[in-house]
Protein backbone atom coordinates (compact mmCIF):
# COMPACT_ATOMS: atom_id res chain seq x y z
CA UNK A 1 0.00 0.00 0.00
CA UNK A 2 1.28 3.43 -1.12
CA UNK A 3 1.17 5.77 -3.62
CA UNK A 4 2.54 3.65 -6.29
CA UNK A 5 0.04 1.99 -8.77
CA UNK A 6 1.25 -1.08 -11.26
CA UNK A 7 -1.66 -1.02 -13.76
CA UNK A 8 -2.16 -3.39 -17.23
CA UNK A 9 -1.80 -1.54 -20.25
CA UNK A 10 -3.54 -2.41 -22.95
CA UNK A 11 -2.04 -0.46 -26.13
CA UNK A 12 -5.37 0.19 -29.18
CA UNK A 13 -2.71 1.47 -31.33
CA UNK A 14 -0.44 -0.16 -34.14
CA UNK A 15 -1.09 -4.16 -34.62
CA UNK A 16 -3.84 -3.73 -31.81
CA UNK A 17 -6.43 -5.89 -33.58
CA UNK A 18 -8.67 -7.68 -30.85
CA UNK A 19 -7.42 -5.43 -28.26
CA UNK A 20 -10.03 -2.40 -30.26
CA UNK A 21 -13.20 -4.53 -29.21
CA UNK A 22 -13.93 -3.33 -25.78
CA UNK A 23 -15.43 -6.73 -24.95
CA UNK A 24 -11.78 -8.52 -25.47
CA UNK A 25 -10.46 -5.83 -22.87
CA UNK A 26 -13.08 -6.65 -20.44
CA UNK A 27 -12.57 -10.10 -21.30
CA UNK A 28 -8.66 -9.86 -20.12
CA UNK A 29 -9.97 -7.68 -17.05
CA UNK A 30 -12.10 -10.38 -16.17
CA UNK A 31 -9.61 -13.49 -16.53
CA UNK A 32 -6.66 -12.12 -14.65
CA UNK A 33 -6.91 -13.17 -10.80
CA UNK A 34 -5.60 -10.66 -8.49
CA UNK A 35 -5.95 -11.37 -5.59
CA UNK A 36 -3.53 -14.32 -6.34
CA UNK A 37 -1.24 -11.76 -7.72
CA UNK A 38 -0.91 -10.47 -4.72
CA UNK A 39 -1.09 -13.79 -2.40
CA UNK A 40 1.55 -15.32 -5.16
CA UNK A 41 4.28 -13.14 -7.02
CA UNK A 42 3.87 -10.26 -4.70
CA UNK A 43 4.16 -12.27 -1.25
CA UNK A 44 1.47 -9.93 0.41
CA UNK A 45 3.29 -6.77 -0.14
CA UNK A 46 0.82 -5.32 -2.23
CA UNK A 47 -3.58 -5.02 -2.40
CA UNK A 48 -5.74 -4.88 -5.14
CA UNK A 49 -7.08 -1.55 -6.66
CA UNK A 50 -10.16 -0.57 -9.31
CA UNK A 51 -8.48 2.52 -10.29
CA UNK A 52 -5.23 4.66 -11.36
CA UNK A 53 -4.99 6.29 -8.15
CA UNK A 54 -4.42 5.19 -4.40
CA UNK A 55 -6.74 5.06 -1.79
CA UNK A 56 -3.88 7.82 -0.42
CA UNK A 57 -4.63 10.06 -3.08
CA UNK A 58 -7.50 12.92 -3.19
CA UNK A 59 -9.39 11.81 -6.15
CA UNK A 60 -9.38 8.22 -5.14
CA UNK A 61 -13.07 6.66 -5.32
CA UNK A 62 -14.04 4.47 -2.55
CA UNK A 63 -17.53 3.55 -3.70
CA UNK A 64 -16.28 1.77 -6.82
CA UNK A 65 -17.46 -1.56 -6.44
CA UNK A 66 -14.34 -4.20 -7.31
CA UNK A 67 -13.92 -6.38 -10.30
CA UNK A 68 -14.35 -10.29 -9.88
CA UNK A 69 -12.51 -12.18 -11.15
CA UNK A 70 -14.74 -14.36 -13.65
CA UNK A 71 -13.09 -16.74 -16.01
CA UNK A 72 -16.51 -17.84 -17.30
CA UNK A 73 -17.87 -14.53 -18.41
CA UNK A 74 -13.83 -13.39 -19.77
CA UNK A 75 -14.35 -16.83 -21.97
CA UNK A 76 -17.96 -15.67 -23.03
CA UNK A 77 -17.24 -12.29 -23.94
CA UNK A 78 -14.36 -13.38 -26.07
CA UNK A 79 -16.95 -15.90 -27.50
CA UNK A 80 -19.41 -13.19 -28.66
CA UNK A 81 -16.58 -10.87 -29.89
CA UNK A 82 -16.21 -13.85 -32.35
CA UNK A 83 -12.86 -15.15 -31.02
CA UNK A 84 -13.97 -18.32 -29.20
CA UNK A 85 -10.47 -20.17 -29.52
CA UNK A 86 -8.53 -16.76 -28.31
CA UNK A 87 -6.06 -14.62 -30.13
CA UNK A 88 -1.92 -13.76 -29.57
CA UNK A 89 -0.46 -11.18 -28.04
CA UNK A 90 2.40 -9.62 -26.22
CA UNK A 91 2.86 -8.90 -23.12
CA UNK A 92 5.71 -6.10 -22.76
CA UNK A 93 7.41 -5.39 -19.04
CA UNK A 94 10.54 -3.83 -17.41
CA UNK A 95 11.66 -6.97 -15.10
CA UNK A 96 13.92 -5.01 -12.58
CA UNK A 97 11.99 -2.16 -12.50
CA UNK A 98 8.88 -3.28 -9.76
CA UNK A 99 9.38 -5.74 -7.26
CA UNK A 100 8.65 -9.43 -8.73
CA UNK A 101 7.29 -8.21 -12.12
CA UNK A 102 8.62 -11.46 -14.23
CA UNK A 103 6.77 -13.44 -11.92
CA UNK A 104 3.57 -11.45 -12.07
CA UNK A 105 3.65 -11.14 -15.54
CA UNK A 106 3.86 -14.75 -15.85
CA UNK A 107 0.85 -15.65 -13.44
CA UNK A 108 -0.77 -12.85 -15.56
CA UNK A 109 0.47 -15.07 -18.69
CA UNK A 110 -1.34 -18.37 -17.07
CA UNK A 111 -4.83 -16.70 -16.41
CA UNK A 112 -5.34 -15.66 -19.99
CA UNK A 113 -4.34 -18.80 -20.87
CA UNK A 114 -6.85 -20.15 -19.48
CA UNK A 115 -9.35 -18.26 -21.62
CA UNK A 116 -7.75 -18.71 -24.50
CA UNK A 117 -5.42 -16.05 -24.96
CA UNK A 118 -1.81 -16.83 -26.01
CA UNK A 119 0.84 -14.38 -24.33
CA UNK A 120 4.34 -14.19 -25.24
CA UNK A 121 6.32 -12.10 -22.92
CA UNK A 122 8.68 -9.42 -24.04
CA UNK A 123 11.01 -7.71 -21.02
CA UNK A 124 13.09 -4.61 -22.58
CA UNK A 125 15.11 -2.29 -20.54
CA UNK A 126 13.43 0.82 -19.55
CA UNK A 127 14.58 3.17 -22.30
CA UNK A 128 13.09 1.30 -24.97
CA UNK A 129 10.30 -0.01 -22.86
CA UNK A 130 9.21 4.01 -22.71
CA UNK A 131 10.04 4.37 -26.13
CA UNK A 132 7.38 2.19 -27.49
CA UNK A 133 5.06 3.32 -25.31
CA UNK A 134 5.36 6.95 -26.73
CA UNK A 135 5.46 4.99 -30.44
CA UNK A 136 2.63 2.90 -29.60
CA UNK A 137 3.63 -1.06 -30.33
CA UNK A 138 0.17 -2.59 -29.38
CA UNK A 139 -0.39 -5.75 -26.93
CA UNK A 140 -0.39 -5.57 -23.38
CA UNK A 141 2.08 -3.40 -20.76
CA UNK A 142 3.05 -3.94 -17.67
CA UNK A 143 3.64 -0.21 -15.96
CA UNK A 144 3.78 1.45 -12.54
CA UNK A 145 2.61 5.08 -11.45
CA UNK A 146 2.84 7.14 -8.51
CA UNK A 147 0.95 10.30 -8.17
CA UNK A 148 3.21 12.69 -6.56
CA UNK A 149 0.84 15.43 -6.34
CA UNK A 150 -2.13 16.15 -3.58
CA UNK A 151 -4.85 14.86 -6.03
CA UNK A 152 -5.21 12.76 -9.30
CA UNK A 153 -5.09 15.52 -11.37
CA UNK A 154 -1.79 15.09 -12.85
CA UNK A 155 -2.85 11.41 -12.79
CA UNK A 156 -5.25 11.40 -14.93
CA UNK A 157 -4.49 14.11 -17.10
CA UNK A 158 -0.97 12.00 -18.02
CA UNK A 159 -2.35 9.12 -17.97
CA UNK A 160 -5.58 9.06 -19.48
CA UNK A 161 -5.96 12.24 -21.33
CA UNK A 162 -5.65 12.30 -25.41
CA UNK A 163 -2.37 13.23 -26.20
CA UNK A 164 -3.16 16.83 -27.45
CA UNK A 165 -2.16 20.02 -26.66
CA UNK A 166 0.46 18.74 -23.44
CA UNK A 167 -1.87 16.49 -22.23
CA UNK A 168 -1.80 13.04 -22.41
CA UNK A 169 1.85 12.71 -21.90
CA UNK A 170 1.93 8.94 -20.31
CA UNK A 171 -0.73 7.50 -21.91
CA UNK A 172 0.74 4.56 -22.96
CA UNK A 173 -2.79 3.29 -24.79
CA UNK A 174 -3.85 5.42 -26.88
CA UNK A 175 -6.90 5.79 -24.89
CA UNK A 176 -8.94 8.76 -25.46
CA UNK A 177 -12.23 10.11 -24.88
CA UNK A 178 -14.09 13.50 -25.06
CA UNK A 179 -15.50 13.19 -21.56
CA UNK A 180 -12.84 12.17 -20.05
CA UNK A 181 -10.60 15.07 -21.40
CA UNK A 182 -13.42 17.16 -20.53
CA UNK A 183 -13.04 16.32 -16.92
CA UNK A 184 -9.61 16.43 -16.61
CA UNK A 185 -9.57 19.85 -18.09
CA UNK A 186 -12.63 21.19 -16.11
CA UNK A 187 -10.94 19.65 -12.64
CA UNK A 188 -7.45 21.60 -13.30
CA UNK A 189 -9.63 24.43 -13.89
CA UNK A 190 -11.63 24.59 -10.56
CA UNK A 191 -10.63 26.75 -7.41
CA UNK A 192 -13.22 24.47 -5.16
CA UNK A 193 -11.68 21.47 -3.53
CA UNK A 194 -14.98 19.49 -2.93
CA UNK A 195 -16.39 20.33 -6.58
CA UNK A 196 -12.67 19.27 -7.73
CA UNK A 197 -12.56 15.80 -6.36
CA UNK A 198 -16.24 14.93 -7.34
CA UNK A 199 -15.02 15.46 -11.10
CA UNK A 200 -12.09 12.87 -9.96
CA UNK A 201 -15.04 10.57 -8.41
CA UNK A 202 -16.85 11.14 -11.90
CA UNK A 203 -13.42 10.23 -13.78
CA UNK A 204 -12.80 6.98 -12.03
CA UNK A 205 -16.37 5.41 -12.55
Amino acid sequence: RGLRVVFLGIDVRGEAGPLRDPRVRRAIALAIDRTALVTGPLRGHAATIDQVVSPSVAGHDPGLPPLPHDPAEARRLLSEAGLPAGFDVNLELMPAKYQAMPEVARAIAADLLRVGIRVTLQPFPMPEFLSRREKGSGGLYLQGWMTTGWDAGLTYDQLLHTRAGGHGSANGTGYSDPIVDRLVEEAAAEMSRDARIERYHALAR
